[in-house]
């Protein structure tokens, strides 16, 4: 049996490197000029719940995914992540 990547990896991966969007569109996702992206928890939280019913993913992988970004190192309901 083939070994998944969790849920988190490829949901990062979706936000940050293959967003669904073009550089051109407003909104769009893409890097920011200092590589540092900034969420809220609950729009990562919202984010999260979008892409993982975009994917159909299943329950026990939704529940997984969502466990994994609420144990992530959060300051003041906020994390940073630095692509660079």
């Amino acid at each position: 049996m083939a070994v998944s990547e969790p849920p988190l990896y490829d949901f990062f991966f979706d936000l940050v490197v293959d967003p669904d969007c073009d550089s051109l569109l407003p909104g769009c996702c893409s890097c920011p000029d200092d590589g540092l992206f900034r969420y809220h928890r609950s729009e990562l939280d919202a984010q999260a719940h979008q892409w993982a019913s975009d994917e159909n993913l299943p329950w026990p992988d939704r529940a997984t995914l969502l466990l994994q970004l609420d144990n992530l190192p959060w300051h003041n309901d906020e994390i940073i992540f630095y692509w660079g």
